[in-house]
């Protein structure tokens, strides 16, 4: 969501249904110089069972980039940002973005009908949600080969998934 702060953002978490039943996590999008440009509003899924929508979960382990250091961290964003540009040039690419440290997170919840408001991660782990990459592959094979080149992988995690289509939502506009 794009809004100006973060009571802003805990006030649209708590309208979600996952608020009830679940925990929702927001943290600021880090912006990382040299992406392409998002394609949230130009993108139109090709009819047909040729392309999904898949969600990378590019989940991170700060104690082994630190352990690394700051050329290590660099370099994997160095090539994070040319794998965004090959899936661009393939018409594979929608978004992608890192996330501010997961010192950053709030969490919600919604109990019994009380907003409970939580500073930190939904989960204590050692890996932590570091960023995403929303793409377009034939199937979920092609989706773990484009997974598998994302340096993250050589260290932590990257989760493939993918997206529901939800041809018969409504289009409500304020």
């Amino acid at each position: 969501i794009d809004v100006p702060n973060l009571d802003d953002a805990i006030a649209v978490a708590t309208q979600l249904p996952s608020a009830k039943k679940g925990t929702i996590e927001i943290r600021p999008i880090y912006h990382l110089e040299g992406l392409p440009t998002d394609r949230f509003e130009t993108y139109q899924p090709e009819s047909g069972p040729a392309s999904s929508r898949y969600m990378l979960l590019c989940y991170d382990n700060d104690q082994l980039w630190n352990d690394l250091g700051p050329d290590a961290l660099m370099e994997a964003q160095r090539e994070a940002v040319e794998l965004t540009y090959q899936l661009d040039r393939r018409g594979q690419y929608i978004s992608a973005s890192p996330l501010h440290s997961v010192s950053t997170a709030t969490s919600i919840r919604i109990r019994d009908g009380k907003r409970l408001i939580t500073d930190g991660p939904f989960a204590e782990t050692r890996e932590f949600l570091g960023g995403y990459y929303l793409i377009v592959a034939r199937d979920l094979n092609e989706a773990i080969s484009i997974a598998s080149r994302h340096a993250g992988a050589r260290i932590a995690t990257v989760e493939v998934r993918r997206l529901f289509d939800l041809p018969n939502m409504p289009n409500i506009q304020e």
